[in-house]
């Protein structure tokens, strides 16, 4: 299995930080609420433009170097690293990939499908 891409890793350590290693996922969520970027609505979090914004662009990243791959049953966000090689956004809270997913497609990002004959 390959090592997931710098910008995830980053993205993972920073937000560790950001939020508290050593906290719950409910005290991070309460860090990151008093934040005034996340809000959470009968106990599920509703991630805020501008959190979501800060996900996907801190690093530097643009609309450009992502594009949605749509199959058949999934969807998937993907980028383009150095070089132009492409690589899957791993993103494991449910709630955040769907804000990310739905961002993307309001940014105009380009939406590659996968077709079944």
């Amino acid at each position: 299995m390959l090592a997931p891409p710098a910008p995830l890793i980053h993205i993972i350590i920073s937000e560790w930080l950001r939020a508290g290693i050593h906290r719950t996922w409910r005290e991070r969520n309460e860090v990151i609420r008093n934040q005034g970027l996340l809000k959470v609505s009968a106990d599920k979090p509703v991630f805020t433009d501008d959190f979501v914004d800060d996900f996907l662009f801190r690093n530097g990243m643009v609309v450009d170097d992502y594009f949605i791959y749509r199959a058949p049953n999934s969807e998937s966000i993907c980028y383009k690293g150095i070089g132009g090689q492409k690589f899957h956004l791993l993103i494991s809270n449910d709630e955040l990939f769907k804000a990310a997913l739905a961002r993307l497609i309001a940014l105009g990002v380009t939406i590659d499908t996968l077709s079944v004959n």
